[in-house]
C-alpha cells in the first residue's frame, strides 16, 4: 500500500471528496485552513503523482486537472490495520478498551453501535 505523509493525506482527501481537483482547487481548500503556497501544492501534487496515488486527466494550457488512483477506503483500512497492529498489537479489543478507559467510549454509545451492528 502506498505511505502518504500528513500533507500528503490533506491533499488526497481534497481530490477524494472533489473527484478532480486542479492545483488551484486544492490551494483554495488548503487556504482555508492553512497557509500553504502554491509551490508546496505542487511539490505535494508531484510526489503523489511518483507514487501513484494521482493521474493527470486533463491538460488546460499549463493547468493540470488531478484524479485520485488510490481507493479512499482501501487506504483508510490498510492504514488503521496498520495502526492497530503497531499500537494495539492487532487487538481490536485493546483498542477500544483504551478508548473506553479514557471516556471517549461511553457504554451507551457502544450499546449504540451493538445494535446497529445487529441490523
Amino acid at each position: 500500500m502506498i505511505k502518504l505523509s500528513h500533507s500528503e493525506f490533506y491533499v488526497m482527501r481534497i481530490i477524494w471528496k472533489k473527484g478532480k481537483a486542479t492545483s488551484f482547487d486544492i490551494l483554495n481548500s488548503i487556504k482555508e485552513t492553512n497557509d500553504i503556497s502554491p509551490n508546496s501544492v505542487r511539490t505535494l501534487l508531484s510526489r503523489l503523482l511518483r507514487k501513484k496515488a494521482i493521474e493527470i486527466t486533463e491538460k488546460n494550457g499549463k493547468t493540470y486537472v488531478y484524479k485520485a488512483l488510490l481507493n479512499k477506503q482501501e487506504f483508510i483500512n490498510a492504514e488503521t490495520d496498520h495502526f492497530i497492529e503497531t499500537v494495539f498489537n492487532g487487538s481490536k479489543e485493546d483498542l477500544l478498551l483504551t478508548y473506553y478507559k479514557e471516556g471517549k467510549l461511553t457504554k451507551q454509545y457502544l450499546i449504540e453501535l451493538y445494535h446497529k451492528l445487529e441490523e
